[in-house]
């Protein structure tokens, strides 16, 4: 694989240990694994996720068709990234994540920037689907700077579409709301935030209108608490 050091990919099941405790070691919260075409095999995915559960580390999964979620689902990676664009997720797979208790970033705004209409109502149905199950839904974009695939996703800005995109799938406000602060908190072990709440770190956005009744609302940015201190250039944008 080009970009990344010979030394830090595996080759097998077997090189799991060194890898993950490499990981530990340079101070990781949890672990990302990629599921593409030519990458883990499904030995090598299961042997990284049991490894870096012994370590008590979240592992989260890549996966955007139903091979690789299935290959997710037995390995029993806790949290899966993005959904299937080549069909509807079985009922079997999606009880497999309830019994698990794997929470999903469908991360809509992917495909909707891409324009892929036929690979986005795949997605919301999916998204639909997993929602009616009960399983967890975080949101989230895959920002990154620059231009990445053709697509530009921007920190931020980005965000607020992802939850204008999750209300027009059909997820009630505070659903949605909790979706991008209580529930990653708590799903990522970030217990001291998350919530409005004493004790609780004050990152806190006060913005204009109701975003219970309309989520673009959360658009409106008046001021921005970041730890608790006021950073008035960022509302101000």
């Amino acid at each position: 694989m080009s970009g990344f050091p010979q030394d830090q990919l595996i080759s097998s099941p077997s090189d799991a240990p060194w890898f993950i405790a490499n990981r530990v070691g340079n101070g990781s919260d949890f672990i990302k694994l990629v599921l593409e075409a030519g990458g883990l095999s499904q030995a090598e995915l299961s042997a990284l996720a049991e490894e870096a559960h012994r370590y008590d580390l979240t592992v989260a999964t890549h996966a955007s068709q139903l091979e690789a979620y299935n290959m997710a689902l037995f390995a029993g990676t806790d949290t899966i990234q993005h959904l299937p664009s080549d069909g509807i997720l079985s009922h079997a797979m999606i009880r497999k994540m309830v019994r698990h208790g794997s929470t999903s970033v469908p991360t809509l705004t992917i495909v909707n920037a891409n324009n892929q209409t036929s690979n986005y109502t795949i997605w919301e149905s999916n998204l639909r689907g997993l929602h009616r199950a009960g399983i967890p839904i975080m949101a989230g974009t895959d920002s990154h700077p620059g231009v990445m695939m053709g697509v530009i996703t921007e920190f931020g800005s980005s965000l607020h579409g992802e939850l204008e995109l999750l209300a027009a799938a059909g997820l009630n406000t505070t659903y949605i709301l909790q979706a991008a602060t209580s529930r990653p908190a708590e799903y990522f072990g970030f217990h001291d935030r998350g919530v409005i709440a004493s004790g609780k770190r004050a990152d806190l956005i006060l913005v204009e209108g109701d975003p219970l009744c309309n989520i673009s609302n959360t658009r409106n940015l008046k001021r921005v608490f970041v730890g608790g201190l006021e950073h008035k250039d960022i509302a101000a944008e």
